[in-house]
């Protein structure tokens, strides 16, 4: 069962112990830096490198601390769980199954000496024990297990910088496509209509020629005057009749005056 859902949400999971009467088996004081088991199955111990499980250029700087039933958890800043070392003093909590809202408890976090620190509690580290209100410990120790008999215990990171506890990156719009390309072919590619201009009509006239063949080729009637017919009246100068004049006497001279008279 998973609790990322908790306090905000997008909360990481890195470290697991079942259900049983010790603790976790890391012994780095929360570094983040031991890693056993196999991640996810809940069966037996495990752990992972904390700074592995958030995207590149996120630090986790909160943690969350619950039972594997979600019932019972507390989540607080890095620097509060592990910033320092500490002996029975009072450190912040961001909230908790037993108060929404920011407050303190006594917890022990007394370094190297001490492989079972440190010491998470909802409540002062005294009063936890017996009420199952203890969240966590290191060292498989086995003492103050009342809270995980019943389901064991996990622990979460998170950065609230981050956008997203889990990697957040997802292929570019270049290489997947959010919609359709919104530019359509140019109307020149595909034309929205028929051309608007029709083949000329010297290509293909829409009716006949208006202009007929000259009446020279082909006349509309008959000559009116037919070739063959007679003249219709005869010439006004008959060339049989007789000269007004007599040759003879034309321009005034004797044409028969004969030459060859003397004198």
């Amino acid at each position: 069962m998973s609790c990322a859902h908790l306090f905000g949400g997008e909360w990481v999971r890195v470290r697991h112990v079942p259900a049983g009467n010790v603790w976790h088996q890391a012994t780095d004081d929360l570094a983040g830096t031991d890693v056993y088991g196999i991640e996810g199955v809940d069966s037996a111990p495990w752990s992972v490198n904390f700074a592995s499980k958030l995207p590149a250029g996120c630090t986790y700087s909160e943690f969350l601390f619950s039972t594997g039933d979600c019932t019972k958890w507390l989540a607080a800043t890095t620097d509060a769980v592990i910033g320092s070392a500490y002996q029975n003093e009072l450190r912040p909590i961001l909230a908790s199954s037993d108060n929404a809202s920011n407050y303190s408890a006594r917890w022990y976090n007394r370094g190297s000496n001490n492989p079972e620190d440190p010491w998470i509690s909802i409540i002062d580290h005294h009063d936890a024990s017996a009420v199952g209100k203890m969240m966590y410990g290191e060292s498989s120790w086995s003492g103050h297990t009342n809270s995980i008999q019943l389901s064991g215990a996990d622990v979460y990171i998170r950065d609230p910088d981050c956008s997203s506890a889990q990697p957040s990156m997802t292929p570019s719009k270049s290489a997947q496509p959010s919609s359709e390309p919104s530019l359509v072919p140019s109307k020149s590619t595909q034309p929205s209509s028929e051309p608007s201009m029709t083949p000329s009509e010297s290509v293909q006239p829409s009716s006949q020629p208006s202009l007929m063949p000259s009446e020279s080729i082909q006349p509309s009637s008959e000559p009116s005057s037919d070739p063959s017919s007679e003249p219709s009246s005869m010439p006004s100068c008959s060339p049989s009749s007789a000269p007004t004049e007599s040759p003879s006497t034309k321009f005034g001279v004797n044409l028969f005056y004969p030459l060859w008279t003397n004198g």
